[in-house]
């Protein structure tokens, strides 16, 4: 079997009911930024020309991708009003998806600021220590009920 080589991650992407909330909440918790948006609505009645698709930076990257205007990215589509998502995926329910969790890499020295950030949102992570990776993650949810984990090594014991 011939092993894809994968460089990094291009997009995770998420169906949601309140895109202007996601989108704020992603920017106020991890910092992201918004790379891109797009409106693909029908249209219609109901054809606003707000955005149905909105792409956030995750992080910067050196692959030819992101050297070409596509950096890793979380990617946040209005399950309602998105002409192709709707179509495709049907309407999203709030709190059920087959998505278990996305874990994000973050620095052992930004760990407990990240933690005191994200409580002073209102958030309430849960710590977890995964002695096999000599490392630590913290799991919170986001306004849809997704779980988001950001994960850090240790430091030396």
């Amino acid at each position: 079997m011939t092993k894809v080589k994968i460089r990094t991650v291009a997009e995770i992407v998420l169906n949601v009911e309140d895109l202007v909330g996601s989108v704020s909440f992603y920017k106020q918790a991890l910092g992201l930024t918004v790379h891109s948006e797009e409106a693909h609505e029908l249209p219609g009645p109901n054809a606003t020309g707000k955005p149905t698709i909105v792409f956030l930076t995750l992080f910067d990257a050196e692959t030819p991708l992101a050297q070409d205007r596509h950096p890793p990215m979380l990617v946040l589509i209005d399950s309602v009003r998105h002409a192709f998502a709707g179509k495709r995926l049907g309407r999203v329910q709030r709190g059920r998806t087959a998505l278990n969790h996305f874990a994000l890499e973050i620095d052992a020295d930004d760990f407990n600021a990240t933690r005191t950030h994200l409580e002073s949102l209102g958030l309430s992570p849960s710590i977890v220590e995964f002695d096999r990776l000599n490392a630590r993650g913290m799991f919170f949810k986001d306004p849809e009920g997704n779980t988001i984990e950001l994960i850090a090594p240790l430091a030396n014991r």
